[in-house]
């Protein structure tokens, strides 16, 4: 081999163009993705519950030492 660092600085211009066109290829792609995925949870209803507990107090809930179970509430 005439000049042994040619080879290696090769090998170096090859992997960086590998680097790029990766980094071309799938940034674009995660954004369509990206894209899709909010255009399809758009569709959904959210699903939210509220329960309301009238005249309770702070110890009244079985999580917080009260005498009664509440697994429900917790």
């Amino acid at each position: 081999m005439p000049f042994p660092g040619r080879e290696a600085e090769l090998r170096s211009l090859a992997e960086g163009l590998l680097h790029r066109i990766a980094t071309f290829i799938l940034i674009p792609i995660a954004f369509l993705a990206s894209i899709s995925v909010n255009l399809q949870a758009e569709d959904r209803v959210p699903n939210i519950i509220l329960i309301l507990v009238d005249d309770m107090g702070y110890s009244d809930l079985g999580c917080y030492g009260g005498e009664i179970q509440t697994p429900h509430i917790d």
